[in-house]
């Protein structure tokens, strides 16, 4: 059959199975788990960390020195009892160091618990009863902690109840030194410090160095000790500041930093410089310099400072505002009492804001005078020029009164007092000319009929003046116009324009030109025949006349007034008309012709009268009566006469 191991009970592996003896699968049992035993001891430490300073050591200087310590073990380091201790010693070969003579009780650090110990070691050689004796050598050495549980081991031998596992905690390598201090570097801090005030002086610190301060009567250390850095209030005396730099191997050399001792600034001198100026001047001012001494100059407000800064002399620009200069003088210690001075600041003189003359225009020829006034501004004297402002000088005073001027002026006004002279207003007086007479006058139009409903345009030529004006009947007379050119409407007559020049100053003499009318054809007044009631084989003339009118032609017509003409002129000789018929007569020119007037020549027609058809008469017969059975018709008192047409012809 088959076996199991068992689990074994002490360290080690476990059992082995069991072998089957029959036939058929040889497989052993399982076997059992195995045991492992880890045992921590009682007495074991772990060092984590130590503390020692600088790495160079005077001979026989003494420091303190840290080291850090866990407890891993499984007893409690106790300081009674059982009693456990923190050992340092130096680890040199000789028998002076043959133990940890430096020693400090754990304090009952229990497991697992980490601790910090202090040690107060020297860098000398110890011999047990006797202590400290001489310097360490000069050289490399090291610093060695363990832990010793009195009267049975030293953690680091793991004999006895210590250990296993233990180990000595062994410093990097230490320098052994007798030399004393180098001389500091050069002190930091005021050279000259304000009275009263706290200030600090330092030196590079060197490790293992302290040091002593020294410092002038009066003054007193507040804080620093021996450190490299130290902090005094000043007092009045200058002296020297002096550090001297000591370890256990003796002091260095000493280094010292002069000083001296400041006060705030006295108040400055009399302030120097003009105690009255012209307004936008440059003004220097200035105060006796103190070295050292920084001035803050305040002036009044409208002021400008161009140059010196906070020096003892500066240059400002002077505003328009009277009042304090002022110099407060200061240094690192503080502000002193200013200087002051008074000033006096005369103005720049105000343009006028306007001038004005009573005439604004003179007439060339007018002689008198005018008078000129400048309103506002300021200043001592007003002063007119003509040309320019400040060209040629006509007087003083406002207002101001002198000739009229003879061609047109402007002239100039300006405020002046000591501290210059202002801009210029100005007026223009303007001299107006006499008008000079047009050197021409024309029209665009002439030689037109007087029925002509067109326009014409009148032009002046030359001459000067405001307004030039037109007239007709004579120059002066009835004024049609004031406009060059003048468009009117065309005259209906011959006639003659005068145009002249005017202004304020009077009226020039005129130009003229005359316009020709054509005048219209007129009819006549009346028309007249000398024969009258002809009749109508009349073989004869008439003669045609005309009476009043006017034209270049007489134009005679039948028919209508313009239809068939007959002829031209006055007693105009035709021949006799066979009928009745009206003429009509008219004056014609380049204008057209008249209307017409008309008279009727009336035509004196006899017509027989009928005889009766077939009416028998006897031959031989006396009288024979015939008979007319149509009356014949003509004017005035008619009779007939009778003729035969049967030969021999007869009349009765």
């Amino acid at each position: 059959s088959q076996g199991n191991g068992t689990i074994g009970s002490a360290p080690g592996g476990g059992g082995g199975g069991g072998l089957r003896s029959s036939s058929g699968t040889r497989t052993g049992g399982n076997g059992a788990a195995g045991q492992v035993v880890i045992s921590i001891p009682d007495y074991q430490a772990q060092f984590i960390s130590m503390d020692i300073g600088s790495t160079t050591w005077c001979a026989g200087e003494t420091r303190i020195v840290t080291v850090t310590v866990k407890n891993v073990g499984q007893a409690t380091w106790t300081n009674s009892g059982t009693d456990v201790n923190i050992g340092l010693k130096w680890n040199t070969n000789g028998t002076s160091w043959a133990d940890y003579y430096v020693r400090t009780d754990a304090n009952d650090l229990a497991p697992g618990q980490t601790a910090t110990y202090s040690f107060t070691i020297t860098a000398s050689n110890f011999i047990n009863g006797t202590g400290y004796t001489t310097p360490l050598a000069n050289g490399i050495n090291n610093l060695t902690f363990d832990v010793v549980k009195e009267g049975d081991c030293w953690f680091g031998n793991n004999n006895n109840s210590c250990g296993p596992c233990n180990s000595v905690f062994t410093s990097s390598n230490q320098s052994i030194t007798n030399n004393v201090p180098a001389q500091p570097s050069t002190i930091t801090g005021p050279a000259s410090p304000c009275v009263g005030s706290s200030q600090v002086y330092s030196v590079t610190n060197v490790s293992g160095v302290s040091y002593a301060w020294t410092f002038p009567a009066g003054w007193t250390q507040t804080a620093g000790g021996t450190t490299n850095s130290v902090m005094v209030t000043v007092g009045a005396n200058a002296g020297n500041i002096t550090v001297t730099p000591s370890n256990y191997c003796g002091d260095g050399p000493a280094r010292s930093l002069a000083v001296t001792t400041s006060t705030e600034p006295d108040q400055p001198s009399v302030i120097s410089g003009n105690s009255t100026v012209c307004e936008g001047s440059s003004q220097p001012y200035s105060v006796t310099n103190v070295a050292g001494v920084t001035y803050n100059w305040t002036f009044p407000v409208d002021w400008t400072q161009t140059a010196g800064g906070t020096t003892n002399s500066i240059t400002v620009t002077i505003g328009a505002t009277s009042g304090n200069i002022k110099a407060e003088p200061s240094n690192s210690c503080g502000i002193g009492a200013p200087s002051a001075m008074y000033v006096t600041v005369d103005l720049l003189p105000v343009p006028p804001t306007s001038v004005s003359s009573n005439s604004v225009s003179v007439c060339i020829n007018a002689g008198g005078n005018i008078t000129l006034t400048a309103v506002g501004g300021s200043g001592t004297t007003l002063r007119w020029f003509t040309g320019s402002c400040g060209g040629t000088d006509i007087g003083t005073g406002n207002p101001l009164t002198i000739p009229s001027p003879i061609v047109t002026t402007t002239y100039y006004a300006r405020w002046e007092n000591n501290c210059g002279n202002s801009t210029c207003a100005n007026t223009t007086v303007t001299v107006i000319q006499l008008p000079v007479a047009p050197s021409s006058a024309e029209s665009d139009r002439d030689g037109f009929c007087a029925d002509d409903a067109g326009n014409i345009a009148l032009t002046a030529r030359g001459g000067s003046g405001a307004t030039l004006k037109w007239f007709t009947e004579s120059c002066g007379g009835t004024e049609i116009g004031a406009i060059n050119p003048l468009t009117i409407a065309s005259p209906t007559a011959t006639t003659t324009y005068y145009a002249r020049w005017e202004n304020s100053c009077g009226v020039s003499a005129c130009a003229q030109v005359t316009v020709s009318v054509l005048p219209l054809a007129v009819a006549p007044t009346s028309a007249s025949v000398d024969r009258d009631g002809i009749c109508y084989n009349d073989n004869g003339n008439i003669i045609l006349s005309a009476t009043g009118g006017s034209g270049d032609e007489l134009q005679w017509f039948t028919g209508s007034c313009g239809g068939t003409p007959i002829g031209t002129g006055n007693n105009l000789t035709i021949a006799s008309p066979a009928i009745t018929t009206t003429y009509y007569v008219r004056w014609s020119n380049t204008c057209g012709p008249s209307s017409c007037v008309s008279f009727t020549v009336t035509i004196n027609v006899v017509t027989p009268g009928a005889i009766a058809a077939d009416q028998t008469i006897c031959y031989g017969g006396d009288p024979a009566t015939i008979t007319s059975t149509t009356a014949g018709t003509g004017l005035g008192n008619i009779s007939y006469r009778w003729e035969s047409s049967i030969s021999p012809f007869s009349t009765w």
